[in-house]
């Protein structure tokens, strides 16, 4: 491998595994969001608040009710004690229906809608967030196995170089402590290789077990990255995505919400109750009668205009917690806007970074080359060629932990903006035309 570019591909680890069920990014994120308990919950709270919405005649829907009622009087003892007598029978049937209006009843239908519109954001937001994470995740996992391939090429250096000692140690060519020390890197290399397989099989089986498949099940994860240095200024991100921030959303809507509340709590508690009434009953305690009963009454509430009293409390709490929602709103802006930039700006100086590590890798590439020229022509020994393998290694693993970083560099930034990572990629890469998923 003489050039590690900005991408990471999946690879068969061992032999064992070669009749893997391959796993792309896409079927991921389906798993997760139809496996995931949390979007679950967030999805029966909004299919209920839809519901609410839809219906939202319940606000103002009159009360209604009916009765039976059955008694029969005879005496016990006296006059001819207990007897049994239709004409002692009597029952009574009513049918009440009582509808209470207030002008705060427009408002809280209002609210009803809004907070249909405020869950469904929430919904979004929550997959949005889902999303982003297992795609960090997917690909922290490719890296590890990019990471893996390395240790094994690796090992694989420190066997050949350790057998060309053994042979020279048998010839007397050299002595024991260079081949100990040479069978010592294999026994080291073989350590680090298999720490970071049993890390990187824990956080894989970690990874399927959240996507409601079995961790023992044997997949091998399927997809192709690359990316372009991506070139973004904070202001104009601001300036583009602040406003439609599902945070600051959040914030207005709160405030809009607060607003229908302090409106209906205003016009409830401070205006006139209608009172609609309506009745009849049917019995034959004293013959058959049917009294139909009409009523209607209108209240208006005294104590909520007298300052201290309990309901005049209320309504100022109703107020506070407005006021609170708009400093609420404020603080999200400066912290969202904060967070923009501080993304932004680890964006740009990580690319730097990432061109450092390339430069080096192909400094170590050369020196690697010229060392095994040198080697193969007999002028240099085999522990020159060891030294130029190893500087080789750690610049390409310095090369992807940069890429790695780089990577979820991007991840953050299009978490703060609360965008589609491919979006964000396909707007600001300096090469759109060498970007690629697959």
């Amino acid at each position: 491998m003489k050039k590690l570019l900005l991408a990471f591909v999946p690879f068969l680890i061992t032999g064992p595994l070669m009749a893997q069920e391959p796993l792309t990014l896409d079927s991921a994120i389906n798993r997760i969001l139809s496996y995931n308990i949390d979007i679950q919950k967030n999805a029966l709270d909004l299919a209920a608040t839809l519901y609410a919405a839809d219906h939202s005649w319940s606000t103002f829907f009159p009360t209604i009710s009916v009765g039976a009622n059955a008694t029969y009087n005879s005496n016990l003892i006296t006059n001819g004690g207990l007897q049994f007598r239709e004409t002692n029978v009597s029952w009574t049937l009513s049918a009440t229906i009582r509808l209470q209006l207030n002008a705060g009843i427009p408002f809280a239908i209002k609210e009803l809608k809004l907070a249909a519109e405020n869950k469904s954001a929430e919904y979004e937001r929550a997959r949005r967030k889902l999303e982003l994470s297992v795609t960090s995740t997917f690909y922290g996992l490719l890296a590890s196995q990019e990471y893996l391939k390395l240790l094994e090429e690796n090992l694989a250096f420190a066997q050949r170089y350790r057998d060309r000692l053994y042979e020279a140690f048998q010839a007397g060519i050299t002595g024991e402590i260079a081949y100990l020390r040479s069978q010592l890197e294999v026994e080291t290399a073989k350590a680090t290789l298999s720490t970071e397989q049993i890390s990187y099989d824990n956080s894989l089986r970690t990874f399927l077990a959240l996507l409601g498949m079995d961790p023992d099940h044997a997949v091998t994860l399927k997809g192709e990255i690359q990316v372009n240095r991506l070139e973004v200024d904070a202001g104009q991100l601001i300036r583009e995505y602040l406003a439609v921030h599902p945070d600051v959303q959040a914030k207005r809507q709160e405030i809009e919400r607060q607003e229908l509340v302090k409106k209906q709590s205003d016009f409830k508690t401070y205006g006139p109750t209608v009172d609609l009434s309506w009745g009849l009953n049917l019995n034959n305690s004293r013959g058959f009668t049917d009294p139909l009963s009409l009523g209607i009454a209108i209240n208006i509430p005294i104590n909520p205009w007298i300052p201290g009293t309990k309901e005049n409390q209320e309504t100022r709490n109703v107020k506070s917690a407005l006021e609170k929602a708009q400093l609420d709103l404020k603080n999200t802006e400066q912290q969202t806007m904060l967070a923009i930039r501080l993304r932004a700006a680890t964006l740009n100086n990580s690319w730097q970074n990432v061109e450092n590590l390339r430069s080096r890798l192909n400094v170590a590439q050369k020196s690697y080359d010229l060392q095994e020229r040198d080697f193969r022509a007999g002028a240099v020994g085999y522990s020159t060629l060891e030294d130029s393998q190893k500087a080789l290694y750690e610049a390409q693993y310095r090369l992807l932990q940069g890429e790695v970083s780089y990577w979820n560099a991007i991840l953050d930034l299009a978490t703060a903006i609360n965008v589609d990572w491919k979006m964000l990629v396909e707007t600001y890469s300096t090469l759109v035309e060498n970007y690629s998923v697959k």
